[in-house]
């Protein structure tokens, strides 16, 4: 049998429980979410939004960057280019990342995060 790539972590159960919250609250079937992460941010999390955002009938994008220096840096500017593509941008970034420039213009733009 071949090793598969499900976490053994039972924690995804409780982190999935409270990551569907956000969605079933914003989000409507369709919506492109955006998650955006990085490397310092434990995987489960990352995982378990985007298990309820796709639960709540979302396209789900995830972007895993390295991450920024200071809390409100802006982040790559692919990453901020493909904010504003989006329907909803969810942060789960290890450092503040909702008063980036990047952010603001997004928001500006009617994206939700």
């Amino acid at each position: 049998m071949s090793q598969s790539s499900v976490s053994n972590d039972a924690r995804i159960i409780d982190l999935y429980k409270y990551c569907q919250t956000p969605w079933v609250l914003n989000a409507k079937p369709g919506d492109q979410i955006h998650i955006i992460t990085d490397t310092k941010q434990d995987p489960l999390v990352w995982q378990a939004l985007a298990a309820g955002a796709q639960a709540a009938g979302g396209i789900v994008t995830i972007t895993i960057m390295t991450p920024t220096e200071y809390h409100q840096a802006e982040p790559p500017a692919s990453v901020a280019a493909a904010m504003l593509k989006a329907d909803i941008n969810m942060y789960a970034t290890s450092g503040a990342f909702a008063h980036c420039h990047a952010a603001k213009k997004a928001k500006e733009a009617g994206i939700s995060y």
